[in-house]
């Protein structure tokens, strides 16, 4: 609940650009979705949130903005919406100070119809020019947990009238779990098991966030520490999700609120897809063709680097060509994320492309000019593995690095040419980590 302003809610396109469906490749074989952004805020009465929303309106540059608690209704509040700026709107009044949910944009290729209007739900079909319609409810629920059963009831009867993708943003007032709550008193776990079991069974799945985990600050009350609590989130079905694979919730910074808004990106932009460092595919080695493909394009007599550079344009052209449909079968998607879940897949692969590896090895061995270290190869990828969920500070990542395997393959076989040499380089007063060499000579001797 807020206690200083509303709490809007914006939608926006990824990168900046304004929250519109991105027209499909002519390369795919299915439309894509819209990219949208949507942030949540609170209070549209006073001059500090005008000042605030229009700051945050220019950098989020968003479509679409969800308020909750508005403060104002009637013509008021449509005198405030002109004055943000907005020229289409979708309303469920406030009672005083109280409730209230707006939908507020400007892009006329959105077109926003009301399917439901309640206290504590405002539920829409979304729409961007000719692509298929999907569900925003905004929910903004009640203090008290029976008006919040009331809430829930609403929910689960959308959910037995529509059929297609459906998502569900703001402030739910309830916490699935005790680590979504820090201070104030003990944590109900029955009440966190009956939100859990609501959220069930709509057959929702919350979307996560990034940034803070908790999106409310309460207040110090009775001798506790300062309560704080994840109240706001976004629920989707699987056919949401399925549409938005990589769709994620932000929390951003709190001003002049005891809620966070939130700001959830449909497509977020994921680094430059060209940039991204070539792959092997184990999914590759089931096709009948592949081993074939391998001989006729691989440069025997070339330079590892040089062969490599040759190969992996081709490698791309014709999986685009073999893999680039949804009808791959099931055998190769399981064995694409059997490697993927970092099993030993390699021990099944194929013999012949192994032995081709070894020849290749057995040839540098011979001749090391054949062996060139060059900036890409002598390169790594940096992995965080966040050590606890979620992460809120750098130390609690685990850095990984990630290095390529013809930079293995080299140090392996430098570390073999080396290992012969090593008794004559190294002194036999240094005991240590040598092959029949004991480090506790030298204390004896001592």
């Amino acid at each position: 609940m807020d206690t200083g302003m509303p709490k809007p809610t914006q939608t926006r396109r990824a990168g900046g650009l304004p929250a519109a469906v991105e027209p499909p490749d002519e390369n795919d074989g299915e439309v894509e979705s819209p990219a949208m952004e949507i942030d949540t805020l609170g209070g549209a009465m006073g001059r500090d949130f005008g000042r605030f929303f229009r700051d945050m309106k220019m950098i989020q540059k968003s479509d679409v903005v969800l308020l909750q608690e508005p403060r104002c209704s009637g013509l008021k509040a449509r005198i405030t919406i002109k004055k943000l700026g907005f020229h289409n709107s979708m309303i469920s009044e406030a009672n005083g100070f109280s409730r209230g949910i707006w939908i507020l944009w400007n892009n006329p290729d959105i077109k926003i119809q009301a399917m439901c209007i309640e206290q504590q739900i405002l539920h829409v079909s979304i729409q961007e020019n000719n692509f298929n319609p999907w569900f925003l409810s905004v929910v903004y629920a009640s203090p008290r947990g029976e008006e919040r059963g009331m809430l829930w009831n609403s929910i689960l009867d959308i959910k037995h009238k529509i059929t297609g993708d459906w998502l569900l943003l703001g402030d739910f007032n309830d916490i699935a779990n005790d680590g979504e709550k820090r201070g104030g008193a003990p944590v109900d776990i029955a009440k966190c098991i009956n939100f859990s079991a609501r959220i069930n069974s709509c057959n929702l799945m919350d979307l996560g966030q990034v940034g803070g985990l908790f999106t409310w600050r309460g207040p110090i009350r009775n001798g506790y520490e300062r309560v704080y609590k994840k109240l706001d989130r976004g629920l989707c079905n699987v056919g949401w999700r399925t549409r938005f694979p990589d769709a994620l919730v932000k929390v951003l910074a709190r001003v002049h609120s005891d809620h966070h808004p939130l700001c959830l990106i449909t497509q977020p932009n994921i680094g430059n897809v060209s940039s991204r460092p070539f792959c092997f595919q184990a999914m590759w080695l089931e096709h009948k063709d592949f081993n074939n493909f391998v001989k006729d394009n691989w440069c025997q007599n070339s330079l590892l680097v040089e062969a490599i550079d040759h190969f992996i344009p081709k490698l791309k052209e014709w999986n685009k060509v073999i893999f680039g449909n949804l009808d791959a079968t099931l055998r190769q998607e399981e064995t694409l994320w059997h490697q993927k879940s970092r099993k030993a897949w390699i021990t099944g692969g194929d013999r012949n492309i192994r032995k081709n590896f070894i020849d290749y090895i057995r040839f540098a061995w011979s001749h090391p000019e054949a062996i060139r270290v060059i900036n890409t190869i002598n390169t790594t990828l940096l992995v965080l593995i966040p050590k606890m969920d979620p992460p809120q500070w750098a130390s609690q990542f685990l850095p990984i690095v990630l290095c390529n395997v013809i930079y293995k393959c080299i140090t392996k076989i430098l570390a073999g040419w080396i290992k012969p040499l090593m008794d004559t380089w190294i002194s036999p007063h240094r005991a240590g980590f040598f092959p029949g060499r004991n480090i506790q000579d030298n204390i004896i001797i001592a």
